[in-house]
């Protein structure tokens, strides 16, 4: 069920005897959510009481409605613990020197931006920053990049502060296997 229909997704799950859930897998489209919410009729107060306008704000803000019907959310790796990645590098391979210097750079970039709620992915060439994602999510972000070919491009994607891993699994895929 989409947010919009938050209401009958409580109904559902009273009727069920739900007391635990846990947020389906998949991408947080953090533009359906405030399309979602203008759409909804019974937002308005939860909107006004919030001191932020951001998804975490918004996503937080569905937690407590549902904490407050007596369905408390789950941190949604709790069953994918083994394929959820620790902290380091994960490319196919050790990076170069010049690559560390890439990584490490985009590394304080990514953490800045991402603790500013703005994004957590960043595409760095040569010590420069050339793409930031913000609301469009990572994968429109990759492929809205702009033409660097010419230089090699490092891609750095952190948590928030905070993550609320009950809704948004900062993940990237892996490639197609034709690129």
């Amino acid at each position: 069920m989409s947010l919009g229909e938050l209401s009958k997704a409580i109904d559902l799950m009273h009727q069920e005897g739900v007391t635990r859930a846990v947020n389906k897998a998949g991408q947080v489209k953090h533009n359906k959510i405030f399309s979602a919410i203008r759409r909804t009729g019974n937002w308005p107060k939860l909107l006004l009481a919030l001191p932020r306008k951001n998804t975490d704000a918004l996503i937080g803000a569905v937690a407590h409605v549902l904490e407050d019907e007596g369905i408390r959310l789950v941190d949604s790796t709790l069953f994918l613990k083994p394929l959820v990645r620790s902290l380091g590098f994960s490319p196919r391979r050790v990076p170069d020197a010049r690559e560390g210097h890439r990584y490490s750079y985009g590394l304080g970039v990514a953490r800045q931006i991402s603790g500013m709620d703005i994004g957590q992915t960043v595409v760095i060439s040569d010590r420069a920053c050339v793409s930031v994602e913000a609301m469009e999510g990572t994968t429109k972000r990759l492929r809205a990049q702009p033409d660097c070919r010419r230089k090699p491009l490092v891609v750095v994607k952190v948590s928030k502060p905070g993550q609320d891993m009950r809704f948004d699994v900062p993940v990237i895929g892996l490639p197609p296997s034709n690129t």
